[in-house]
């Protein structure tokens, strides 16, 4: 399997020294802290954000300024080899609070109850290359009509593939999925497999086609 398609890297193993898309949760809301110290660090990386009005304090009762702040708190993801991005958060504060996302395989065939807790026995979970670089492209291109949402929320939800032949989205694959009462909602998700999904809002039927 190619580095770009991989979703996974067993926590154990050596460094392949390929550069991955890692979603690293971010501990006490510092997110944008993180953020700020990687861009100035040159890293490559991305924060689902949005635009609000906040106070200029200071600068009188009526002003205010707009700042950028991020959807999700929690959630940075950042593009490096494991080393490069282990040594980054081994390397102090703010960046320490940085952690690797991961998950326990069954495929392990361990059974232990204390499996899950061993981190040797865990995976590291990376986004493909692809899959993440569309998630950014529809994040920047409709922060003022998108939603994030937890995976989670929505995994149970049947769906079916779509591809976009017209509109900003063209080219692009997403889910269409029925929820809400009785399922009669339908909705547009990108999403980023087990991690998050971004609902957009209504698209019309004719900008997209059914993938066979």
């Amino acid at each position: 399997m190619k580095c770009e398609e991989v979703t996974s890297l067993h926590a154990n193993m050596p460094d392949d020294g390929n550069s991955y898309w890692f979603p690293m949760r971010v501990s006490y809301g510092r997110g944008i802290v993180v953020a700020e110290s990687l861009h100035a660090r040159g890293v490559k990386h991305f924060v689902p954000s949005r635009e609000t009005v906040a106070p200029n304090n200071g600068k009188g009762q009526d002003s205010a300024v707009v700042k950028e702040v991020p959807i999700i708190s929690n959630l940075v993801f950042v593009y490096g080899t494991r080393t490069e991005v282990r040594e980054l958060k081994n390397g102090g504060e703010p960046l320490s609070y940085m952690r690797f996302m991961t998950y326990g395989s069954r495929e392990d065939g361990v059974s232990n109850p204390t499996y899950f807790e061993n981190l040797s026995l865990r995976r590291i979970i990376v986004v493909p290359k692809k899959e993440m670089e569309q998630f950014i492209k529809v994040v920047e291109l409709g922060k003022e009509h998108i939603t994030l949402i937890p995976y989670e929320e929505m995994f149970r939800h049947y769906g079916k593939r779509v591809r976009f032949v017209d509109g900003p989205f063209k080219g692009m694959e997403a889910v269409v999925r029925r929820i809400g009462k009785k399922n009669k909602n339908k909705k547009i998700h990108f999403d980023i497999d087990g991690l998050i999904v971004a609902e957009a809002d209504y698209i019309p039927r004719k900008m997209y086609e059914l993938i066979e």
